[in-house]
């Protein structure tokens, strides 16, 4: 859209407008059922003039409608960049000039008229971020998410030609959303298929029924845009169509076969069977509508309103007009009528193991890519940033930001994965990305550690802030035990009793101890084994070893004497145990707590004599330490660097930054953490 300065009230509007459509593209606003004026419209080309108009009518009407693609230039003549009323003709889809938007609407279930109620509101968006994130594990690209202001809306960019071939596509692909999430409490409209279909223009009131308490009015908006927006590809779109349901062509049932119809079902004996009393009968396209006395899901539903059809092949269908039977096919109702007769079509709600891939025998076998749904969600959007904008995998940046995030837990809290089993685990994580030199492994891990950086930054300046007058107090300390300690030679000189002194100095001593300050780490790059046991020592939660490249760390400990540094990042992994080295010179030193995270990146051909080693029995490596690096990454596909010039999603990185910087405070109690009579560590 044309961009120029607009009223204050018109902002949201327009900004969605820029979202959705190009400079120069034709939109008409539509408000359908506008009382007196029954339809007003205008078409625009220009995003002031729309956004103004648009903000006039929002809040007067039930709602204020676009048409999300593109539209014929000269149906400007019909109203050029303004409103008006009565409209006797609007977009028509042979009016539309390509498909830009896969359009999903989610509406949950309530009477017609009225808008919905908050509970019903979140149940939509939940539902559209659950199609959102499988569909994002099945390859497809992130989605604008939607509010309508009382359901949802996804919009994947499309690139389709408008015919009948691509009608069809996003028909099938819609139903194929339904069977798969639509349930009693949310349905996808399978009716948003044409291409000249409306959309709620976002920054305006969606104004259903009255505005009260339980079912207010709300503003439609958009809730997040990816960067970019990348269209789907076609193959996606008919990998999911492919999916939808295939009716069966004729109901199977040998004692209802019909000899005089040519083997079709007899449909009156199966209702007179089964109590079904028929009101009207009629003919419909070749076929038979039988109306029913009363709905046999719900006698409350008024005669006529349920029917059986038999179409003039002989297959069934049966429906009902009410919200409540949505859903309610013709397998429903023998299921109701006759037990579950085919259990095989029955649709589940929703159907966990949705996919969209046919199972397929390899040939050069690939691995799958990282995928963002698999993501925690409040890290979603900015470990995808990242991504996109330095043109690497999501893998890169994402496994070094999840072992950061397991680090910052730490042995604050445990899991017990088993229901009444006392094994315990702390998650605790060993990750590492492998690529060839020049793929921005290390800049992935850097980007990637960046919340970890800021909190170690920020223990840095507490301890320098603290530092002085610890230091301060230390001297203070001292100086009183030295006048003890004069005191007490002087007792023991005459012969004196020195015990009240003894214990006065054992606890200025140990008030010298407590009043010492140590710096809390949370990241280390190269320490010697006898030194990280001094710093988890005085960190007992953890920390988190990065490596710029894992396999100097592997070297080292494989060099001659480094055989108990092996041992002890073996026991490092587990976080639950404890280690004591004996030195000379160093003495004995116990660490009770031993819990290490490691990240870092690693060549494939520096990976492959460990890997060698690792598998064979009694060999180099056969101890299990490389299979604890369980987020070990190599992505096939490393896709083509290009520089995007994209400014970083600030947003995005605050809100993943302050999950971290959450976590690093939480406790137990708030986590709802327990102990038992047999638990060191309080576990969920």
């Amino acid at each position: 859209m044309i961009t120029s300065s607009i009223p204050q009230q018109a902002e949201k509007i327009h900004e969605s407008l820029n979202v959705l459509f190009n400079s120069g593209d034709v939109v008409e606003m539509r408000i359908p059922k506008a009382g007196k004026y029954r339809t007003i419209s205008g078409y625009f080309d220009n995003g002031k003039a729309l956004s103004e108009a648009a903000a006039t009518y929002s809040g007067k009407y039930a709602g204020v409608y676009v048409t999300l693609n593109p539209v014929h230039k000269g149906l400007l003549a019909r109203s050029n960049n303004k409103a008006a009323s009565y409209a006797a003709n609007t977009t028509s889809d042979n009016n539309i000039l390509k498909r830009c938007w896969f359009y999903i609407d989610f509406d949950p279930k309530r009477p017609a008229g009225i808008s919905s109620t908050d509970e019903e509101h979140a149940a939509a968006i939940e539902r559209a971020k659950k199609v959102r994130d499988k569909l994002l594990n099945n390859g497809f690209p992130s989605p604008i998410l939607a509010d309508s202001g009382n359901g949802a809306h996804l919009l994947y960019r499309i690139d389709l030609p408008n015919d009948e071939e691509s009608k069809t596509l996003i028909t099938n692909c819609l139903k194929a959303l339904d069977y798969h999430f639509s349930d009693q409490v949310v349905d996808i409209d399978i009716g948003v298929y044409n291409a000249a279909r409306i959309c709620k223009l976002y920054g305006t009131i969606a104004c259903k029924g009255d505005n009260t308490e339980e079912r207010p009015h709300r503003e439609a908006k958009i809730i997040n845009v990816p960067k970019p927006v990348e269209v789907v590809p076609k193959k996606h779109l008919k990998a999911l169509a492919n999916t939808k349901p295939k009716e069966p062509e004729r109901t199977q049932n040998k004692r209802y076969e019909s000899h005089g119809g040519g083997g079709s079902f007899d449909i009156e004996q199966y209702m007179t069977d089964h109590g079904l009393t028929i009101s009207k009968e009629k003919a419909w396209q070749g076929g038979t509508v039988y109306e029913l006395e009363e709905c046999p899901f719900n006698p409350d539903h008024k005669k006529g309103d349920s029917s059986i059809i038999q179409f003039p092949g002989g297959a069934v269908s049966f429906q009902c007009f009410h919200n409540s039977c949505q859903g309610n096919d013709w397998h429903k109702l023998r299921d109701l009528l006759e037990g579950d007769h085919r259990k095989s079509y029955t649709k589940p709600y929703p159907q966990e193991n949705f996919a969209l891939e046919p199972t397929k025998l390899p040939g050069e076998p690939e691995t799958p890519s990282l995928g963002a749904g698999m993501i925690p969600e409040p890290l979603r959007p900015w470990l995808i940033d990242v991504s996109e904008r330095a043109s690497i995998p999501l893998e890169f940046v994402a496994i070094p930001a999840i072992v950061a995030l397991g680090s910052i837990i730490g042995r604050r809290i445990a899991i017990r994965p088993g229901r009444f089993d006392d094994w315990t685990v702390v998650p605790n994580l060993w990750g590492g990305i492998v690529g060839r030199p020049g793929v921005m492994k290390s800049y992935a891990v850097n980007e990637a550690l960046k919340p970890v950086s800021r909190l170690a930054a920020k223990a840095i300046q507490d301890f320098e802030d603290k530092k002085a007058m610890a230091e301060a107090e230390e001297v203070e300390q001292k100086a009183e035990m030295d006048a003890i300690k004069k005191q007490m030679a002087k007792e023991a000189k005459k012969g004196g009793d020195t015990e009240a002194l003894k214990a006065e100095l054992a606890e200025k001593i140990k008030e010298i101890n407590d009043c010492a300050i140590t710096q809390k780490r949370y990241l280390i790059q190269d320490p010697t084994v006898e030194k990280l046991g001094e710093l988890l020592q005085e960190n007992p939660h953890g920390l988190l070893l990065s490596r710029d490249e894992l396999s100097g760390w592997l070297r080292t400990l494989d060099k001659p004497g480094h055989e108990g540094d092996r041992e002890f990042y073996l026991e490092s992994w587990n976080g639950t145990g404890s280690f004591t080295f004996d030195r000379i010179g160093r003495g004995t030193t116990h660490i009770p707590a031993v819990c290490l995270s490691i990240i870092g990146g690693i060549q494939p051909g520096r990976l492959k004599s460990y890997i060698t080693g690792a598998l064979q029995a009694n060999g180099s490596a056969d101890d299990g330490l490389l299979q604890r690096l369980q987020l070990l990454v190599w992505p096939d596909k490393m896709g083509e660097w290009t520089n995007k010039e994209l400014k970083p999603d600030k947003e995005a990185r605050e809100q993943a930054f302050r999950l971290y910087e959450a976590l690093e405070t939480l406790t137990a109690e708030a986590a709802g953490a327990t102990y038992d009579i047999d638990s060191e560590l309080p576990f969920l």
